[in-house]
């Protein structure tokens, strides 16, 4: 097993300053000398691009925006605009020539993560926004029952991968910039109520889905249907390059749901219990794995999950390998990796962490966020020496 992590780079630059090639350097440096093998590269805030995409709009200046100021106060992240420079493009660059691998983390189920804006696409084509059981609009989620949706998905992903990135990390758990609750009182989505999906549904049973319960079992396997065949149609892009470019998908550990944007209280949203995966999310993960289309699946443990923004207790990191290996079935070809955020600890529970991850079966553990990892401890802790130590303890183990 081996720790990685994965990188904002705009987060970096909000906290400590870096930016330019001096900036990512930095970043990359550090990680090659924490022992790890590759990074994941945040290439998207919401519906807002990390590099110069053109077919959407490149993340810039967000000074007018009371949601950030409300977030990240005076750190300076208002000032961070991409249109001067690509970061993705010097990272690639640079990742590689010390030897590191460079996967593209991307989200891909929000619009707006989460200051109050709202992408391009989804302010010009508001016919696309999901529908919950009322009709109303989910703010900003596109409903994958469009095709026009996802083929604008997979045109960033095109995008993306003439880059030369080495990998794909699907973001799944990111959720949040929506103006209506997402789950009923059993925790099944309420959403996934948009034309396509609900008149294909009648055309093939003979019934419409508003006639049925919303966690009428049949209605939530349909609407699943669609994001299973968005993850199809990505495996069958990347396995068009001539080298091989594994896919993941990045899901969050099962129980809870980020959900509405409340600009009253909470630019992050608000949370409601979830039921399942493929309730909740209608992220069918036996599928997904079933099918081959995936090459690993990576949930991520965070706040009432894993106490905080710190390591996971070891029986939680046990629970969570058992659900997936046996509950879910997943087989022993498809990688298991676990992730939760660094911020807040402490040497001794981040080996914890990693050991307990190691004893059951975790292929890799990722690291969220890198620059959590830079504010863990003190500066005389020095966790990136921490995480270099454990890289190598952890491999001399295994062999």
């Amino acid at each position: 097993m081996k720790i990685s992590c994965i990188t904002t780079q705009s987060d970096w630059a909000s906290m400590f300053g870096n930016w330019g090639f001096p900036g990512v350097k930095f970043i990359l440096d550090r990680c090659k000398t924490a022992g790890m093998k590759k990074v994941y590269w945040r290439v998207t805030d919401g519906g807002r691009m990390m590099y110069h995409s053109k077919i959407a709009e490149i993340e810039a200046e967000i000074d007018d925006n009371e949601g950030a100021r409300h977030f990240y106060g005076n750190t300076g992240y208002t000032c961070v605009d991409y249109r001067g420079w690509d970061p993705l493009k010097t990272a690639v660059d640079y990742a590689h020539k010390i030897g590191l691998e460079l996967h593209a983390w991307m989200q891909v189920c929000e619009e707006d993560h989460p200051w109050g804006l709202l992408s391009r696409f989804a302010k010009e084509n508001p016919q696309f926004l999901s529908k919950d059981r009322q009709g109303r609009d989910l703010r900003a989620h596109l409903g994958f029952a469009y095709p026009e949706v996802v083929e604008y998905k997979l045109a960033l992903i095109r995008e993306v991968l003439k880059y030369g990135v080495d990998g794909f990390l699907l973001d799944f758990v990111r959720f949040c910039g929506n103006t209506v609750p997402l789950l009923d009182e059993q925790g099944v989505a309420l959403y996934g109520y948009e034309r396509p999906a609900v008149e294909a549904f009648e055309r093939r049973y003979g019934v419409a889905p508003t006639a049925l319960k919303n966690n009428d079992p049949g209605w939530v396997k349909f609407r699943a249907s669609y994001i299973t065949d968005f993850v199809r149609k990505v495996s069958l892009e990347l396995k068009k390059q001539p080298v091989k470019v594994p896919l993941g998908t990045y899901i969050p550990w099962k129980n809870s749901l980020r959900t509405w944007w409340d600009p009253a209280h909470d630019y992050q949203g608000n949370y409601q219990k979830a039921a399942d995966y493929l309730k909740s999310w209608f992220y069918d993960v036996e599928a997904w794995a079933g099918q081959k289309l995936i090459d690993y699946i990576c949930p991520d443990v965070w706040v009432k999950n894993g106490g905080g923004w710190k390591a996971p207790a070891p029986g939680l990191i046990k629970r969570i390998a058992s659900y997936f290996r046996k509950s879910l079935r997943l087989s022993g070809d498809i990688g298991l990796c676990l992730s939760y955020y660094a911020w807040g600890t402490k040497p001794g529970a981040l080996r914890k962490g990693a050991q307990a991850a190691f004893e059951n079966g975790f292929d890799e553990l990722i690291l969220c966020e890198s620059q959590g990892v830079e504010r863990t401890t003190n500066y005389w802790l020095k966790p990136w020496d921490e995480v270099a130590r454990l890289n190598k303890s952890l491999s001399e183990h295994k062999e």
